[in-house]
């Protein structure tokens, strides 16, 4: 059993319509994407995780199959306040809960929030409380007024495929078929929209103030949930200084990194980040398959 292969369906939470996908057998864990991509992100994570896991892996509101009209308000706020309903609607907790850059965030606010929630927790290239500040320049791009919205609007694939160019350091972990599948993701007007709006809730320049995680998660000294990060360490909008940074302020992390690998270890490592998230979740016996075609617009055949 593939990616491909999971069921899916919609499922309402706080007047949204989330596209999840799920399948397997055992204790649950969630699967949360990041930008600029949706959860096909995790095709090559899920096949190992399927014999060991019931998986669930949603769109973020407003992404991929969740692109729907009327689906805002699209806030960093309002992706935690997703991801916490969705548990609770489907009664998933305690469960493990694996994140990357966005779906990262998501995660550390569930770790900080509602740790009740969370057996064990992996996250890919998320950092905690400081972050080199001149490195996700993109943060300050969609703050700008009229801008964000015109590029994305006349060039959204050429925009598309640079921020892969320059976040992930193995480029051949990027074929031109899934290149023009996310890019094709992002192109939606509710995709564009959605990104743009949730960019400018996180206040770029309030967050070189307050830091990363906000009040709550600035007083957190010790994670208190079983917690792995993976963090490639070629990555140019998450420097790697990142992670040195928390394992000053955090106790309790698991820190694994990775050569060589930029901001995808879960597309530009595969089997390395398969491997790494399964061990520590608890899984035994590897299995191991490669997805490597595009469904159009993340949509499973009916």
């Amino acid at each position: 059993m593939g990616f491909d292969d999971l069921a899916a369906e919609q499922v309402r939470v706080n007047g949204a319509d989330l596209w999840v996908r799920r399948g397997g057998s055992g204790p649950p864990c969630l699967l949360l994407h990041g930008y600029p991509e949706t959860g096909e992100t995790w095709r090559h994570v899920v096949p190992a995780l399927l014999p060991h896991r019931t998986v669930y892996v949603p769109d973020h509101r407003g992404w991929g199959r969740s692109a729907t009209p009327g689906g805002g308000p699209y806030t960093a706020r309002g992706m935690l306040e997703d991801a916490v309903a969705l548990i609770e609607k489907l009664s998933l907790g305690p469960l493990d809960l694996v994140g990357h850059d966005w779906g990262a965030g998501v995660v550390l606010g569930i770790i900080v929030s509602r740790p009740e929630l969370v057996r064990r927790a992996v996250n890919l290239n998320m950092g905690f409380r400081r972050f080199v500040k001149s490195a996700p320049l993109h943060f300050y791009f969609f703050a700008l007024p009229f801008l964000p919205e015109l590029a994305f609007r006349f060039a959204n694939d050429p925009c598309v495929r640079f921020l892969f160019r320059w976040w992930g350091a193995r480029q051949e972990a990027f074929p031109e078929e899934w290149l023009r599948f996310y890019a094709e993701a992002h192109g939606q007007p509710v995709s564009r929209k959605a990104t743009i709006a949730y960019y400018r809730s996180i206040r770029p320049l309030r967050m070189r103030r307050r830091g990363r995680g906000g009040a709550a998660a600035d007083r957190m000294k010790r994670v208190p949930v079983p917690y792995r990060v993976i963090y490639g360490e070629a990555d140019r909008v998450s420097p790697l200084q990142n992670a040195r940074w928390m394992m000053e302020d955090l106790e309790g992390v698991d820190l694994v990194t990775l050569p060589g690998i930029g901001h995808f270890p879960q597309e530009e490592a595969p089997e390395e980040t398969a491997r790494l998230i399964v061990e520590f979740l608890g899984g035994s016996g590897l299995t191991y398959s490669i997805n490597t075609a595009p469904r159009h617009n993340g949509k499973k055949s009916q």
